[in-house]
């Protein structure tokens, strides 16, 4: 069973979101009753004063997951540990890859790189177009939530995500 998620990491309410249902998730992935497919998306970039800062996190979560696979969901973790305010520049790339090293990630060369020089940029645009819409709204909205490539309202959302797998 799959659950996908689509995340903005300038999203209050992706905090929110994974403030609440991140150990949950934790807890479906680990014991093997689902495979998580985490999307991070840019459209939020209008407000973080021309610094792009969702498509620069979001390239720098696809970055963190080609360098280390294994800490990608502590990097996810502290990303939004260290979220900025909406309205504000956000992190910086240095700031970014400090997180990273804060979780244990080693910055190689290749990771600053892919970081700094956005490798991954066209990916997350790719990504944010393929984003679903929710039941009942007109534009794309983080997070997005897809249970076995349902997209869910966030009304549908149960408190336990365990009842939607059984």
């Amino acid at each position: 069973q799959t659950l996908d998620t689509y995340i903005d990491f300038m999203c209050p309410i992706c905090n929110q979101f994974e403030q609440v249902y991140g150990p949950q998730m934790t807890q479906l992935r680990d014991d093997g009753t689902i495979t998580q497919n985490v999307h991070p998306i840019a459209i939020l970039n209008r407000v973080s004063n021309g610094t792009n800062y969702s498509t620069r996190a979001a390239n720098a979560m696809y970055a963190v997951v080609v360098a280390d696979y294994d800490k990608s969901h502590d990097f996810m973790q502290a990303m939004f540990a260290n979220q900025p305010a909406e309205q504000s520049s956000g992190l910086t790339d240095e700031q970014i890859l400090g997180v990273a090293e804060a979780v244990g990630i080693t910055v190689t060369d290749e990771l600053r790189a892919d970081v700094e020089d956005q490798r991954y940029a066209t990916f997350v645009n790719y990504m944010t177009a393929k984003t679903p819409i929710q039941p009942g709204q007109t534009k794309i909205g983080t997070p997005t939530i897809a249970v076995n490539g349902e997209v869910l309202a966030s009304s549908q959302i149960p408190n336990e995500l365990a009842t939607l797998f059984e």
